[in-house]
């Protein structure tokens, strides 16, 4: 099932319904492709997400970078009226302090309107470091999104180059290699990463 659109506008609020799925692909670059258009005047952003049956990792990667952009710009991203089975996925990777999930379109873009909530308290105790690195920035932006609600610190590259220095100069306690970069028809991460035997690698993969 692909993903449909369709919007409307409430004073300088756009809503953006939602249906179908939100997966990697043409269906995440169709989302920030709309979000981009209709976001040229109002950067205040709420998605109804009644009507989506499924969404993957490279998916909620792509709402955390939108939530990103449009806040780096004054505004922000909500979602209301999420599917059962989008409120489990947020509720499972601990997103749901990220994007709280509205009851309703009135409720999302009620807050707009509501005093600013004060940031969280960062505790100054040393935090494991972990070096994520993929060629898709979505899915790094879910990566990073939730391993920092788990109260880590994360380092995140596309560029396995880039990613050979952060090993060498961060010292990471971790390594998580996504599907892009993992070595060709093999299941663990390249030997560019492999090489730094004293750090832990996990590779992740993706289905559909």
């Amino acid at each position: 099932m692909q993903l449909t659109l369709t919007n409307h506008r409430s004073g300088n609020v756009v809503i953006i319904a939602c249906q179908g799925r939100i997966i990697t692909g043409e269906e995440t670059r169709a989302l920030q492709a709309e979000v981009e258009r209709l976001t040229l005047a109002s950067k205040n952003v709420v998605l109804d997400l009644a009507g989506i049956a499924f969404i993957d990792s490279s998916g909620l990667g792509s709402l955390v970078r939108l939530r990103g952009v449009l806040r780096a710009s004054r505004g922000d991203l909500k979602l209301c009226n999420t599917s059962s089975f989008v409120y489990r996925v947020l509720e499972a990777t601990n997103l749901l302090q990220l994007f709280p999930a509205f009851a309703s379109e009135h409720d999302a873009i009620r807050d707009f309107s509501a005093p600013a909530h004060a940031a969280d308290s960062k505790s100054s105790a040393p935090k494991h470091k972990i070096l994520c690195v993929d060629t898709s920035a979505d899915l790094l932006a879910f990566l990073n999104a939730l391993i920092d609600r788990l109260g880590y610190e994360t380092f995140t590259s596309k560029h396995l180059s880039d990613a050979v220095l952060m090993l060498k100069v961060r010292k990471p306690h971790l390594v998580i290699c996504g599907p892009g970069i993992r070595a060709p028809s093999s299941h663990r991460c390249p030997p560019a990463v492999r090489v730094h035997s004293w750090v832990p690698t996990i590779v992740v993969s993706l289905t559909r």
